[in-house]
């Protein structure tokens, strides 16, 4: 008998109907029982995967250690980006699913600290011929997790609309208004919002890097780089780009690091089409570039495609290639007209964390019962921070769990 056989004949797993509308509940109500009380569990990882979990569990009554090497929303973080983008559009209809739930949490969250985390930009996505099937497939998935206003737009629909954009090559669109379909949300400061309630939930940060665990009797110890360590009940590594510096045997050989150069192009003074109401985010579709509007005057956000290099997130610096700079100007220039001659006036550097299929990883350590394991954010994980903290919640707490991600997120 294999994990998930055991997990299924001891009711672990659920029928798919009916935890799918638990789980919305959960993440839109928060924990649904004290059932954490006199656990000690440690967090390691204060990002989307971890801080979230973190959050839950000490909603849910557990004594929650959350350990951090640089501190929540550090700028080697990827969770610590300005942006990011809620978004259903998805091949998958799962992701799509936990997008939606996510941004109701989002939304509840921001609703309840005041903070002004999200923007309804809403998101284009622009497509040559050979992505109509993918339009065609986002279209469904959005429309099965219950977004509305979706819009399949015509070259000449989208130039009266938004003449901002260059055509070349285009042949349609797919619109999704803000809302639980397309919301940018302020990536560094919802973490550190996220943080702040973990810790007004009874929780603790501790500044510190958490090394591979070691068994204790039926506790699991966490050794800490400065000499220390913590002792827990359970404990969930949820470090990002560095889960495979810790675990090289386990997690390395299924997720590789890479680099992304980011580019803040500037608006032309005067002008604000580029600036949110009038410029939704957008991305062209198989292009592999992507960005927001100018948000705060901060410039028009430009992400170019990866170039294939890896990043030690502890050691690298994060000073963009130059190279990959010119890319993004000869973008610009063709597809973003206005833009052209405008200098870049910020860049960041930060790195995305892969899996193959780009499922993500939330799973037991193999040979450690009380050491869970949350990786490979795969360049999508902030948008589903609230469901991922739902879900391994559940696991960590013996609740009912979701039959579908657990048949996507194993390590096997």
């Amino acid at each position: 008998m294999n994990r998930r056989e055991f997990l299924g004949s001891t009711g672990v797993i659920l029928g798919a109907a009916s935890l799918s509308s638990r789980q919305h509940a959960q993440v839109n109500s928060g924990a649904l029982a004290n059932d954490g009380n006199g656990r000690r569990i440690v967090v390691a990882g204060s990002g989307a995967m971890g801080g979230w979990t973190a959050l839950f569990l000490a909603e849910s009554g557990a004594t929650v250690t959350l350990v951090d090497a640089y501190g929540p929303a550090s700028s080697r973080a990827a969770s610590a980006g300005e942006t990011r983008l809620t978004r259903a559009d998805y091949d998958d209809p799962l992701y799509g699913r936990m997008a939606v739930e996510s941004y109701y949490e989002f939304e509840r969250r921001n609703a309840l600290w005041g903070d002004n985390l999200l923007v309804p930009t809403g998101q284009l996505l622009l497509a040559r011929e050979d992505g109509i099937g993918s339009i065609n497939r986002y279209t469904e998935v959005l429309a099965a997790s219950g977004v509305e206003g979706v819009e399949i737009l015509s070259t000449p629909e989208m130039e009266a609309r938004w003449p901002q954009f260059g055509y070349n090559e285009i042949v349609a669109g797919l619109y999704t208004p803000g809302g639980n379909g397309a919301t940018t949300i302020y990536a560094r400061r919802a973490t550190l919002a996220v943080a702040r309630e973990f810790e007004r939930a009874g929780g603790e940060i501790v500044q510190s890097r958490a090394l591979p665990p070691a068994p204790s009797g039926d506790s699991i110890r966490v050794p800490l780089e400065d000499g220390g360590f913590l002792e827990a009940d359970q404990v969930v590594y949820a470090c990002g780009a560095w889960m495979s510096k810790l675990f090289p045997e386990i997690i390395a050989p299924k997720v590789r690091v890479e680099r992304r150069d980011v580019f803040f192009i500037g608006s032309p003074a005067g002008n604000t089409s580029y600036s949110f109401p009038s410029f939704p985010a957008w991305a062209y579709l198989g292009f592999g570039y992507y960005g927001f509007p100018d948000l705060d005057g901060r410039g028009v956000k430009v992400a170019a495609p990866a170039d294939r290099n890896s990043l030690d997130p502890d050691t690298d610096d994060r000073q963009a290639n130059p190279y990959v700079a010119r890319r993004a100007e000869r973008f610009a220039r063709e597809y973003l007209p206005g833009l052209a001659g405008q200098p870049i006036v910020e860049t960041r550097v930060c790195q995305v964390d892969y899996t193959d299929d780009r499922d993500f990883i939330i799973d037991r350590h193999p040979e450690l019962n009380n050491v869970w394991l949350v990786a490979g954010g795969s360049g999508h994980a902030f948008k589903h921070g609230p469901s991922i903290g739902t879900h391994t919640t559940d696991l960590l707490l013996g609740r009912p769990a979701d039959q579908e991600m657990l048949s996507h997120f194993g390590l096997s």
